[in-house]
């Protein structure tokens, strides 16, 4: 099976309502879809975050890759993204973020020609559904809520997002009020959800070390599942987490560093960033052999990415906490199928080949945001 021809088409699909949070608000989700043609009549079809990988992969990728033979992604790997180039921050993470929606697009091909379904390319299934958490944002400034209405709105916003999809496991953004008023709506949630039910916050790095410690010592009797990124070095993280003795998360996914923060809990990353699939995998292995968890952050990923993590969910034994959704805050997709829906806190992935969805060109044309120099 040989490639032919390779596309990637950027787009920007609205949300239901702006996401807030300490750092930015996000009003669109931006993506690029690939699509590879191959020989034999199979497509494959692969997404990423954001949408400057378009360029390199239609630029750089698409004729270092014409006419190769697909014998795994590794190969294709090598091609793209040669061991001997130093990629620097920024330009390394959109070459491996393009990189994984070639890798995507080329695990999907490789099922669709051997009629299976991905979970089975990389480990086969260990768990019989994808869980996942029910994950909001901050308020709308707009709403021009108080202070002293915040916690109780955010507690009726976390209650219907559990009650809608069935997931015990909820997160929501903070570090957008004051302290004192993501002390109150912690409270407020919990009050809300009852003891039984998961509870995770991301501070997105908004505090000072004071600030943290001051939100994580009032916030001890709620039981948080999980604090991430109360601040913006490990040093300090790891201090907190040591202190309290609390779950503390990082966006930081190196096994080699975060060796040296012990009381560091976990990790959170995505294949988009990690550049591939099996590098996720072999990432979340490392990770849990030195004690810290591994779960998927959610990029505001469209249909095509939530697929492929979904099957990675039930094929990754070493994943040891549900991804984070926000595909349900998108107001269209871009994908026909209708049968990765959230329900019971869980996924039932389907046993299609591939990825198992189908592109919808449709959507596509309708979110580019290019001049259609490539045409679908």
């Amino acid at each position: 099976m040989k490639i032919k021809r390779i596309v990637a088409i950027p787009v920007a699909i609205p949300v239901k309502r702006v996401g807030y949070f300490s750092r930015a608000r996000r009003t669109a989700a931006l993506r690029t879809i690939v699509k590879i043609d191959c020989d034999n009549g199979i497509q494959g079809i692969g997404e990423t975050l954001g949408v400057h990988a378009a360029s390199i992969i239609n630029d750089k990728f698409a004729a270092l890759l014409k006419d190769k033979e697909i014998t795994g992604p590794a190969s294709i790997r090598l091609l793209c993204l040669p061991e001997t180039v130093d990629y620097g921050y920024p330009d390394q993470l959109v070459e491996q973020s393009a990189y994984a929606a070639v890798d995507m697009a080329i695990f999907d091909c490789m099922g669709k020609d051997l009629n299976t379904p991905l979970y089975n390319l990389i480990g086969g299934k260990c768990r019989d559904v994808a869980r996942f958490v029910a994950y909001e944002y901050s308020n709308d400034p707009e709403e021009s809520l108080s202070d002293n209405e915040i916690p109780t709105h955010m507690a009726k916003k976390m209650l219907a997002a559990q009650d809608s999809t069935g997931s015990k496991f909820v997160e929501f953004k903070v570090g957008t009020n004051s302290v004192m008023t993501d002390i109150k709506t912690v409270a407020e949630v919990r009050m809300a959800l009852g003891e039984d039910s998961k509870i995770g916050v991301d501070a997105n790095m908004t505090w000072d070390f004071d600030t943290a410690e001051k939100f994580i010592r009032e916030t001890l009797p709620f039981n948080l599942a999980n604090i991430e990124e109360p601040v913006s070095d490990l040093n300090s993280m790891n201090k907190l987490a040591k202190r309290h003795s609390v779950n503390i998360s990082s966006h930081c996914t190196s096994a080699d560093l975060l060796t040296h923060y012990k009381y560091i809990d976990g990790a959170v990353g995505e294949p988009h960033a990690e550049g591939s699939i099996l590098g996720c995998r072999d990432l979340s292995e490392r990770l849990s052999a030195i004690g810290k968890r591994y779960w998927f952050r959610s990029v505001w990923e469209a249909g095509v990415s939530w697929s492929a993590m979904c099957h990675m969910s039930v094929s990754f034994p070493s994943l040891r906490r549900p991804m984070q959704a926000l595909i349900n805050h998108l107001k269209d997709d871009l994908i026909e199928e209708e049968d990765y829906e959230m329900l019971n806190g869980g996924i039932d992935v389907p046993d299609r080949p591939g990825l198992g969805v189908t592109l919808d060109n449709k959507a596509v044309e309708k979110f580019r945001t290019d001049k259609g120099s490539h045409p679908i």
